[in-house]
């Protein structure tokens, strides 16, 4: 018998700036090294100072949101964050 698939492996690591929730989404602005930049992630409980691990996810350029009436120059669209406040 064949085995599931793993989940994506979380491989980017970073420390949250900000958040911003709206139904069903969490944006989360993360630095990363010495460049900050916007996660979009399933509704999604963290907060500023946390360590998060994420997946390379789909990067969107010029996205419009239209619940926040705002346009994220690059944002990237990933399907799980989770919560690592310095573990690996």
């Amino acid at each position: 018998m064949q085995q599931a698939a793993p989940a994506p492996s979380l491989m980017q690591k970073g420390e949250v700036v900000s958040t911003i929730d709206v139904p069903q989404y969490t944006y989360i602005e993360v630095k990363q090294d010495n460049k900050t930049f916007w996660l979009a992630a399933p509704a999604t409980a963290v907060k500023k100072g946390d360590m998060i691990q994420f997946d390379n996810g789909a990067v969107m350029t010029n996205f419009n949101s239209k619940s926040l009436n705002r346009v994220f120059p690059t944002i990237i669209f990933v399907s799980r964050v989770v919560i690592t406040n310095g573990k690996s």
